[in-house]
């Protein structure tokens, strides 16, 4: 039964910090001087002030990204405001320069769908659209500024950026997006199948919304069970379309044959993470699904170089948590389906403001506030980093071989943060670099 339960927790998180903390645990003053010495060899102060300044201080690190086919953006919190522009800074650099077409978000891949269609078009109300299908935690400024960066882009460029979802936190929107295309084939099988699905795609919707409520209306044996349903469903349309072949490519173009069976397959993803542990046994990793949909994402533009937005801790190289139900590790999935390929930058901060929420469960509905960030706890990596000073560095972590001290790190999530959020870390096998800011501050919320 734990299988199941974590499992189907696993679909219902951005990342909710269940894991045993490092706040107890204690440091050795030769630990601490180890780490300290290593730092200020390995890191490189930089300028944030503004993008130009950003870029020249980050230059020689920026095209060690660039030589990688994918590249992961992670976040220590997912509420605050400088990590979402040094990030944007960095997709910019990548985009413009490098090649870089495809940005993939930890968002439901409906939903990124939709938004898409603004990024090449224009047309639709960036608010009401990011309202709609943007997770409570991307519903900023920063992140329209990103958008809206994007969209300008667009507009001057041949090749057109990509916007994608990695994620499966909402399926609706998928089979919506399904029978649009479905709906040409004027076949009624299809129909009555997408038609099921659509029903069952809304039920677990409402369903993850509903675990928000103190008093939950939905029983885990009905969720299950649709779940596994759902899924069943999926493969039958799959087969379906599969027959369909020589059909599909008289009717269809190209590219919404991609989006048909990329839509299908990020639903078969989400419903076999609850069909997986109730009829195979086997706990099933969102984190894995996650990376699977960028491996997927980067065959269907041709191997397109991919720029990941999501947390730390699930785009690190190395498992964080103990229990893969709590969140982490795809970005250990990434480093295998793109070996050699994948550079990961994490960002982190040692004090200052944080958007978060007070939902168990995430979903666009959730309303996100400023509050205070719980300052880093003592002999920390943040607390080494900062060491007495308000500079912001860049600390070049791509050395595996050296043996690093294990120390607290950040992972705060979308809630409140408190001292639970720090785990035992060894920076260098976590990321290829870090991005430390001393203070930083909320996002700016647009809710």
């Amino acid at each position: 039964m734990k299988k199941i339960i974590n499992s189907l927790l696993s679909i219902c998180t951005a990342l909710s910090i269940v894991a045993v903390p490092a706040s107890a645990q204690q440091v050795s003053q030769a630990t601490k001087d180890s780490a300290r010495q290593w730092v200020e060899q390995h890191r490189t102060p930089i300028d944030i002030g503004n993008y130009p300044s950003f870029k020249q201080s980050m230059m020689p690190s920026l095209n060690s990204m660039a030589a990688a086919q994918v590249v992961g953006l992670g976040e220590g919190t997912h509420g605050t405001s400088e990590f979402q522009h040094v990030r944007t800074w960095v997709t910019r650099y990548l985009c413009e320069e490098k090649g870089f077409t495809v940005i993939a978000f930890e968002n439901s891949y409906g939903w990124c769908v939709e938004l898409n269609k603004y990024l090449q078009t224009g047309a639709g109300n960036l608010d009401t659209m990011m309202r709609q299908n943007l997770l409570g935690m991307w519903q900023n400024t920063e992140i329209k500024e990103l958008l809206l960066w994007m969209r300008q882009y667009n507009q001057t460029h041949r090749h057109k950026l990509q916007l994608a979802g990695m994620d499966y936190s909402e399926t609706s929107t998928n089979v919506r997006i399904i029978q649009n295309i479905i709906n040409k084939l004027k076949n009624p099988a299809l129909t009555s199948l997408t038609d099921t699905l659509l029903a069952r795609a809304q039920f677990m919707d409402v369903a993850y919304a509903d675990m928000n409520n103190a008093k939950r209306t939905y029983q885990w044996s009905a969720v299950l069970d649709n779940g596994v349903k759902a899924y069943e469903v999926t493969k039958r349309i799959k087969a379906t379309l599969d027959s369909l072949n020589r059909q599909l490519h008289r009717q269809l173009s190209g590219a919404a044959i991609k989006t048909l069976y990329t839509t299908l397959y990020n639903c078969e993803l989400a419903y076999y993470s609850i069909y997986r542990p109730v009829k195979e046994g086997k706990e099933a990793s969102r984190d894995e699904a996650m990376a699977q949909m960028i491996k997927r994402i980067s065959e269907d533009q041709q191997g397109a170089k991919v720029i990941v937005w999501a947390h730390n801790a699930h785009l690190a190289k190395a498992q964080i948590f103990g229990d893969p139900g709590s969140g982490g590790m795809a970005g250990m999935y990434l480093n295998e389906y793109f070996s050699g390929n994948y550079f990961v930058v994490g960002t982190g901060t040692a004090e200052g403001t944080c958007s978060s929420t007070t939902d168990h469960f995430i979903v666009n509905t959730s309303r996100f506030k400023s509050r205070p960030l719980f300052p880093a706890v003592p002999d920390s990596w943040e607390s080494v980093m900062r060491a007495g000073n308000n500079t912001t560095w860049y600390i070049d972590t791509h050395d595996k071989q050296y043996d690093l001290p294990l120390l607290p790190l950040r992972f705060t999530g979308y809630r409140t943060s408190d001292k639970n959020d720090f785990m035992m870390s060894r920076l260098n096998q976590l990321f290829d670099g870090y991005i430390f800011i001393p203070v930083t501050q909320a996002t700016t919320m647009q809710q």
